[in-house]
């Protein structure tokens, strides 16, 4: 019976076929590796480093023109806390409103900063830079005003965790 069975095996597997592989185009592979290249630069844009003095993308000035007066104003800070506080605390110290547009997360986006001798500029930026893209800036330096603007202009449908509480 052994016999029969082995020479039934060896008999069928002189007519199997062989398997044809499905792979994927090397263009395609090519093209999706750039498009993962690109997301990641524009991360590396988002980070001071010795390549990117400047990170860029948190902050939008209404007239176009480069940042000068009390936002350049030399500063130090050493904050642990919400963004909105240390954008409010930093306004504070330069002269500058803050106003809000848009409805804050349901939780809040936690930044440390510990800056010296930076600008009010740079350190706002910092701040921001940690927010992940939750929180961004508008500034008008003729009116002297910071324009908070979170990242859905609807409200949520999850308060914020101050706008629980009762005081």
């Amino acid at each position: 019976m052994r016999i029969i069975v082995a020479t039934g095996a060896l008999l069928l597997a002189g007519c199997a076929q062989t398997t044809n592989f499905h792979t994927k185009d090397v263009g395609l592979m090519v093209d999706k590796s750039i498009t993962d290249i690109d997301e990641e630069k524009k991360f590396v844009y988002l980070e001071k480093s010795a390549f990117n003095q400047r990170p860029v993308g948190v902050i939008t000035l209404v007239h176009k023109e480069p940042p000068s007066g009390a936002l350049m104003m030399p500063m130090s800070a050493i904050f642990n806390g919400p963004v909105e506080d240390l954008i409010k605390s930093t306004a504070a110290k330069i002269g500058y409103s803050v106003r809000k547009y848009g409805e804050r997360p349901g939780a809040p986006a936690l930044v440390a900063v510990n800056r010296h001798n930076d600008t009010a500029y740079g350190i706002m930026e910092e701040g921001l830079l940690q927010a992940h893209g939750l929180v961004r800036i508008t500034i008008d330096q003729r009116h002297k005003s910071i324009t908070v603007r979170y990242k859905r202009p609807e409200r949520s449908p999850v308060a914020h965790i101050d706008d629980t509480r009762l005081y």
